[in-house]
């Protein structure tokens, strides 16, 4: 189980995003995925990899688009190709759940 608490990782994660110049899933939000990683312990899409954002994630953010996961996206036209029928109201902006 993380030691990590909430506020601990969206810390990580918002400031992941800002280092690598990425965005995090409009879609979704980061607390999507923290409570997650919260419930898992490790990556809930791979738990092979232990830490979120996981080392692999930069790698598969310039060369796919995004991290397996679909928490990071290299910039807005990457997340839009891959939800070609997104409805703007799905879109979550300033999401303070």
């Amino acid at each position: 189980m993380s030691t990590k608490n909430k506020s601990q990782l969206a810390r990580i994660f918002i400031a992941y995003a800002r280092k690598h110049k990425c965005i995090i899933s409009p879609k979704l939000g980061y607390l999507h995925f923290v409570k997650n990683y919260l419930e898992c312990g490790c990556c809930p899409c791979r738990p092979d990899r232990k830490n979120c954002p996981c080392p692999e994630a930069t790698k598969e953010i310039a060369t796919e688009g995004h991290c397996t996961c679909g928490l990071f996206y290299r910039d807005l036209e990457a997340f839009l190709a891959t939800e070609p029928t997104l409805n703007i109201k799905e879109v979550k902006i300033g999401d303070k759940s």
